[in-house]
């Protein structure tokens, strides 16, 4: 459709003054903080510079807490890294958080479990003393590994083509007292007042011709610690925060805002 000089003059004109106006806006600094000038057009006038959100951090969930006490529009969200406390829900602006930081060991764990890990001897001994903690009298089983004991075992039954049973195999190769399994404690987190230490099951196989020690984590173990330390920081929330005649409880939910 073809328009006409002064129709299309009837268009531009608005635009062009709007943005004449909006180059005209200036903004320029004073010496406190929370006020600017605005000058538009010659004249001037105070532009009050909203506050930026707050961000608190805090030290463990016992602080969160007491913060989130008496705010009449707060709202608890909590997820496996960190429980953020929002003091008003109807602008979700500031924050109070805790994190919940995983150990080194636990992120080893989350390594194996995504994806089952070949070790060396020495690795292996290695993850278990510095990562684990586990102690002497463990580890010196996985120190007395002979692989090449071992593959000498393996071929010497290859040869004979003798069926032996599973425990003389394991006797001969030199793995009769090799653990197919090892269960220890680990924290999940090392924040603050979350150290809480689980049950955690690895699965062990043994490569004779690579020399290696091969670690899987009991399938869904992780997932499933996780949620249970979930469920009680929801349950140690709801109980803090519930409210009463006087105080409205704050709501508290698994998720993040």
């Amino acid at each position: 459709m073809d328009m006409t000089e002064g129709a299309v003059k009837a268009i531009q004109d608005p635009v062009r003054e709007a943005e004449r106006l909006t180059k005209a806006v200036t903004l320029i600094p004073t010496p406190d903080p929370r006020r600017q000038l605005l000058v538009q057009s010659g004249t001037f006038q105070d532009f009050i510079v909203p506050p930026p959100p707050r961000e608190h951090d805090v030290y463990s969930l016992a602080d969160l807490i007491s913060y989130a006490l008496d705010k009449p529009k707060a709202v608890v969200w909590h997820n496996e890294t960190c429980v953020t406390l929002v003091l008003d829900d109807d602008d979700r602006r500031d924050t109070v958080t805790f994190d919940l930081l995983k150990t080194d060991a636990w992120k080893k764990l989350e390594a194996i479990d995504e994806q089952p890990v070949a070790f060396s001897q020495r690795e292996f001994i290695r993850l278990l003393r510095l990562y684990f903690g586990i102690g002497e009298e463990v580890i010196t089983q996985f120190r007395k590994i002979d692989f090449k004991v071992i593959n000498e075992g393996t071929g010497q039954i290859g040869k004979s083509q003798e069926s032996l049973g599973r425990q003389i195999n394991a006797e001969v190769r030199g793995t009769a007292d090799l653990p197919e399994d090892l269960i220890f404690n680990v924290a999940i987190y090392q924040s603050s007042g979350e150290r809480q230490q689980y049950a955690v099951r690895l699965l062990l196989e043994y490569d004779a011709t690579g020399q290696k020690i091969i670690a899987m984590v009991e399938s869904g173990l992780l997932s499933e610690l996780e949620e249970n330390h979930q469920a009680v920081i929801h349950e140690r929330l709801q109980s803090s925060l519930e409210g009463d005649k006087d105080h409205p409880s704050v709501p508290v939910y698994f998720g993040s805002p």
